[in-house]
């Protein structure tokens, strides 16, 4: 798989996670779902790698 694919599906996953953690933590903001994702992306990345 090539680097710009990779980026685009981490990217997409990213947001998938941001949006789960908002929709399970509706008071939480912006900054609290950024987090949230930035202490998952190594999960993220490596689910990515795996496919």
């Amino acid at each position: 798989m090539a680097d710009s694919e990779k980026l685009r599906l981490a990217v997409i996953a990213g947001a998938s996670h941001a949006l789960k953690y908002r929709e399970e933590n509706p008071r939480a903001d912006d900054r609290e779902a950024l987090k949230f994702v930035t202490e998952k992306i190594n999960a993220i990345l490596n689910e990515i790698e795996e496919d």
